[in-house]
């Protein structure tokens, strides 16, 4: 989980983006004090508020484990390889 807290020397106004890694597994949720967004893998969020001290932004990137095939240049005699991505 990541947590942004914000420290601000009055109210302001200003745009914060977030950005959804392509290779999250899935719609990664973020919370802004008491307000939820869920943004799909390869998109962002705008965050445009009046920002007061205090606030927060946190959200935790959907990750699993998935296996590739592995081609290669090198011959693997019959073998198939995978990585573990």
């Amino acid at each position: 989980m990541w947590k942004l807290t914000l420290t601000v020397p009055g109210p302001i106004q200003a745009s914060i983006r977030v950005r959804v890694p392509m290779w999250a597994s899935k719609a990664m949720p973020i919370h802004v004090t008491a307000k939820l967004w869920r943004r799909q893998p390869g998109t962002y969020v705008t965050l445009d508020r009046v920002w007061k001290s205090g606030d927060t932004v946190t959200f935790s990137l959907p990750m699993d484990f998935h296996l590739t095939r592995y081609v290669g240049m090198e011959p693997s005699f019959g073998q198939e390889r995978f990585a573990l991505e």
